[in-house]
């Protein structure tokens, strides 16, 4: 009895998950948190990484550390989640540099605690990575096939040369002679024998072993059973999806193509690739063909030298990018080591180096002139500048920034006690591409006809659109808006009006109150006449504090760069750090990122600037820069006659009674409540001012994130209000019984009922990561994960949560440790 129970409980359970995979409300988030809730399931493990391939890859690269970490620690054995990793490194390079980077960590971590057995498996993990992303998938090799027919012409012709050099030169002296024809570090021209003979014969074993996987097998079938009769019947398959080794004929055929089981996932598991029905044919006799047959003979009749060519290419763009990181990181150790005045000059003579290096990659294989020159690489327009790398600094689903020029004498050095991390400059132009573009690697060979098929995709989105999806509107001024959002009517309230009532009354004591925040609507692009004397001060004080503007910068730079006649060129910034490990500053800006986002879907006016972080490997990394911003500290020593940070603001918004002042206003609580939400959940610690940039629209922006969840700075811990609310930041928002600071209560409120309703999407993240690490803020272990959950009120009516964080706001209105911490970081480092 007990058992037959037992089956239909977890047949049930079986059945919800079905439901829930197959739902619109399925996304990478889902799928990681689990793919960790069931890491001991082989078959549900299967069935969601399959699900995997049906995300972008921007889904996918939000939650890339977490899906790193559950394969090498939480899911080691899991083959499948092994596998759809490494496709998306042979398909994205994008996403390959960040699992490379990721696992380059892992390594020393592993080494660091002598962990001899986790070294090897995160080594074979790199290494599985970097073969991946070299060897490329099936797919993306035909996509590339596909495009580049009539634009591969100039890298066939020397592909086609390099072979026929290899099968009729004898005379090894030749050879020699020869090889400056090949493009640089080129493959054995043998080995396309191989891969196209492997790719013929690797039909029949890729189907094969999809069909002998018993967790996805009986896991669709399962998924068959509900959609005929609604239900799950029958054993939870989850628990007998045990793996089948290689059959004899699989080891056979292996040993026949040459290639060690091993390499199993980077070349033949393509086969259970997700795809999307109706993606059979049917051959002459009327049967079935399947996606992966129909590929593979598509792939065995290419031109081999093409296959060349696609490895070559790969490689090299992988290798190149790797490389060049890696120098930067070096220089940081290198110049750190030598007096402070000669570092300025090193540095710009490695740097020069770099440049150099893009400038060979630019000018391709058959430039033949000894010396390098930018002037004539640039002037060959597109033809040179798409050949560089681009750094994964920016998100799969933007634009390709290739990286033209690093200009040495822009760097600053930000020295320290014991490192000498540097500030860069570099000129990019962004391309037609995606980062998360199978082709990346090589769009100087198909980039007109890449742009093409985006102009044509594009206008037919727009036509579907505008026949699909466009209803007949009135437009609506500001005004119309206004009134519509203050007059909504009770009767057809949602859940989330009705919170937004509650919040209202618990603040201002009337549900019909007009905020600070809603005044202010439709007042963003209206031009206010300012007066000279108001308009002169607010220059001076602007100039004063930030000097130069990003703007005024980024002109300045391009208009001297020999690159300036690349239209489209433009500047970024990053910090290089060597010393440090930024993965814990990374988690951070992840975790901000993420409330962002749930702070977006609600519709909460919490303002969050969440920063690119770049880790190469445990103790370096790339720091996205904050331009047009300055510290609390820098504010303070660089304003003229400072007196406060309220007078800043009357000073740099002015007049006082503007609408501009109250826009900056309205901007700087926002960005306060969203980074006190941050601070309290996160427990972001040493947070003195020269830990807090002030932007110059007014907003507040939170860096530093070495201390947070639960580990602080020296052994007391000094920093335990909630969050930051001193006296000069409360004066920005006036006075305590002011609207401007009523407004902030209304939108910290909102914020924290929003991080309530989406908690898991928090404390997921953290949980996956904590196994295996070595940030300090996750030596608690499961503590950390309990604290943070404990910090959402979970157990509490939303009316009592309300309470409790109001309660919050009044600890921290100028709490006195807070206060005592800035005079003590003033009195021991001087910041003010």
């Amino acid at each position: 009895m007990e058992e037959r129970t037992s089956s239909r409980n977890s047949s049930s359970n079986l059945g919800w998950l079905l439901r829930l995979f197959k739902s619109d409300f399925f996304d990478a988030w889902m799928a990681v948190t689990y793919l960790y809730k069931y890491r001991g399931s082989t078959g549900v493990q299967d069935y969601l990484c399959n699900e995997l391939y049906s995300l972008n890859d921007a889904d996918l690269e939000t939650y890339l550390p977490q899906l790193c970490n559950l394969l090498l620690h939480h899911a080691k054995d899991s083959v499948m989640l092994q596998k759809f990793i490494m496709d998306k490194c042979a398909e994205s390079v994008h996403l390959a540099l960040q699992v490379y980077w990721f696992m380059e960590a892992a390594v020393a971590d592993a080494r660091r605690v002598g962990n001899r057995e986790l070294v090897a498996h995160c080594q074979k993990l790199r290494n599985r990575c970097e073969t991946a992303a070299i060897n490329g998938g099936m797919r993306s090799i035909i996509v590339f096939a596909r495009r580049s027919v009539g634009i591969f012409d100039s890298f066939d012709s020397e592909a086609k040369l390099s072979i026929s050099i290899e099968e009729n030169n004898t005379d090894e002296d030749d050879d020699d002679n020869d090889t400056d024809i090949l493009p640089r570090r080129s493959p054995v021209a043998g080995e396309v024998d191989k891969v196209v003979s492997a790719l013929q014969k690797a039909s029949d074993l890729a189907i094969e072993s999809s069909r002998r996987n018993p967790g996805v097998e009986l896991f669709n079938q399962r998924e068959r059973e509900m959609d005929d009769t609604g239900s799950a019947p029958g054993v939870d398959p989850i628990d007998q999806g045990e793996r089948v080794p290689p059959s004899p004929a699989e080891e056979a055929l292996l040993e026949e193509i040459g290639i060690a089981a091993s390499e199993i996932p980077d070349i033949f598991l393509e086969a259970t690739v997700y795809q999307e029905e109706g993606e059979n044919m049917k051959n002459v006799d009327g049967k079935e063909v399947p996606l992966i047959e129909r590929e593979l003979d598509e792939l065995a009749s290419a031109d081999p030298s093409l296959l060349v060519g696609v490895r070559q290419e790969r490689f090299s763009y992988f290798d190149d990018t790797i490389m060049i990181v890696k120098q930067l990181v070096k220089f940081s150790l290198e110049i750190r080591e030598i007096p402070i005045e000669e570092r300025p000059a090193r540095l710009k003579t490695r740097l020069e180096g770099i440049n150099q290096s893009l400038l060979r990659r630019m000018a391709g294989p058959n430039y033949r002139c000894d010396e390098l020159v930018a002037d004539v690489i640039a002037a060959n327009g597109e033809f040179s500048y798409l050949r560089s790398i681009h750094l994964p600094l920016s998100r799969a689903d933007c634009h390709v920034l290739r990286v033209l020029r690093i200009n040495p004498d822009e760097t600053i050095i930000l020295n320290t006690k014991t490192k000498a991390p540097y500030m860069l400059f570099i000129e990019v132009v962004e391309t037609k591409m995606l980062n998360s573009d199978s082709g990346v690697f090589a769009e100087h060979f198909f980039a007109a006809q890449y742009i093409d098929q985006r102009k044509k995709a594009s206008v037919a989105l727009e036509n579907e659109q505008t026949l699909t999806h466009a209803p007949q509107v009135c437009p609506r001024s500001p005004g119309t808006l206004f009134l519509e959002t203050m007059h909504t009517t009770t009767q057809s309230q949602d859940p989330d009006a009705r919170t937004r009532q509650i919040v209202k009354h618990a603040v201002y004591g009337d549900t019909e109150h007009v905020s600070f925040g809603e005044r202010l609507i439709g007042f963003d692009s209206i031009l206010e006449t300012i007066d000279e004397e108001s308009e002169k001060i607010s220059r001076s004080t602007f100039a004063a504090v930030y000097g130069e503007l990003w703007k005024d910068r980024e002109e300045r730079i391009i208009k001297a760069s020999p690159f300036s006649v690349i239209p489209g060129t433009k500047l970024m910034a990053f910090i290089v750090k060597a010393g440090d490990d930024l993965r814990q500053e990374q988690l951070a800006v992840q975790l901000i990122a993420q409330f962002k986002r749930i702070f977006e879907d609600e519709k909460v006016d919490c303002f969050l600037r969440p920063f690119t972080i770049m880790c190469s490997n445990a103790e370096s990394g790339l720091i996205e820069c904050l331009t047009d911003a300055v510290s609390l500290h820098g504010l303070k020593k660089k304003t003229p006659k400072f007196t406060s940070v309220r007078n800043y603001f009357e000073r740099a918004f002015a007049p006082v009674n503007s609408i501009r002042f109250q826009q900056a206003q309205k901007r700087f609580i926002q960005s306060m409540a969203g980074y006190s939400l941050i601070s309290y959940f996160l427990q972001i610690l040493d947070r003195h001012n020269g830990n807090i940039m002030l932007d110059v629209t007014g907003r507040i922006i939170h860096i530093d994130f070495g201390f947070m969840l639960g580990n602080s700075p020296g052994a007391i811990r000094f920093e335990n209000s909630p969050f930051k609310l001193t006296d000069e930041l409360l004066e920005v928002m006036a006075s305590r019984n002011d609207q401007a600071f009523n407004y902030f209560k209304e939108l910290f409120i909102l914020g924290f009922l929003a991080a309530r309703k989406h908690h898991e999407k928090i404390t997921t993240l953290v949980e996956v990561m904590i196994e295996g690490t070595s940030m300090p803020c996750m030596l608690a272990g499961q503590q950390v994960v309990d604290e943070l959950r404990s910090r959402f009120f979970l157990g509490l009516l939303e009316r009592d949560c309300i309470a409790k964080i109001l309660a919050l706001i009044d600890e921290s209105y100028n709490n006195w440790r807070s206060k005592q911490y800035d005079r003590f970081q003033y009195m021991t480092n001087g910041i003010l």
